[in-house]
């Protein structure tokens, strides 16, 4: 796992200082040269949050993900793998977007989330087993309201949103414990829409 987590912080990094890492390839293949001042003037944008719209793993940015040319309907498919540690509990997540009109960005996220050690302290003080991770389902939609520098003003871009959620897994651990965390006051749902 160090090794993946070790690549995934380059290629971020990488994509943050903006250093291009692809050269298109083929029988109309640009130089090497030609390829990398295409990338400086245009870098693709494939990094996603865990929750499935563009940006760095846990924020969005206004930019839509890998917009295709002006005039053109789809842009190019975007997707990204994300695991993330922090002590014994773990974020896994698979993300897919495509960009429409150079407009609109659709987004499916799927997300584990490993609850760590909470299942041998719950164990511990209850005997019960509960699930000892959460699946969430993310289904996303965001429209480029402003693009950055309109009306030739140094304006930066704005884009608007929604996102759905599924999650059945907190239902199923809160059914485990037999209604423990309605019983405290945790509001449970399994599905929830959030505009930004």
């Amino acid at each position: 796992m160090k090794t993946t987590s070790l690549l995934w912080t380059a290629v971020a990094a990488a994509q943050l200082i903006g250093l291009p890492l692809a050269v298109q390839a083929g029988s109309d293949a640009k130089t090497t040269q030609e390829a990398v001042t295409q990338a400086d003037k245009a870098p693709p944008l494939p990094l996603h949050t865990i929750e499935g719209v563009g940006g760095v793993v846990i924020t969005p940015i206004a930019y839509l993900v890998n917009p295709g040319p002006a005039g053109t309907v789809f842009g190019l498919p975007s997707a990204s793998l994300t695991y993330v540690k922090a002590n014994s509990k773990n974020v896994e997540s698979a993300v897919i977007t495509e960009t429409l009109f150079g407009r609109v960005e659709l987004g499916y996220a799927a997300s584990r989330f490993g609850v760590g050690n909470l299942t041998d302290a719950v164990k511990g003080a209850t005997g019960i087993d509960i699930d000892d991770y959460v699946v969430v389902h993310n289904f996303n939609a965001r429209v480029l309201a402003l693009p950055e520098n309109s009306f030739d003003l140094p304006v930066p871009a704005v884009t608007v949103g929604a996102s759905f959620k599924h999650n059945e897994g907190i239902n199923d651990i809160d059914n485990q414990l037999g209604g423990a965390l309605t019983g405290v006051g945790i509001w449970l749902s399994a599905s929830l829409i959030n505009p930004y």
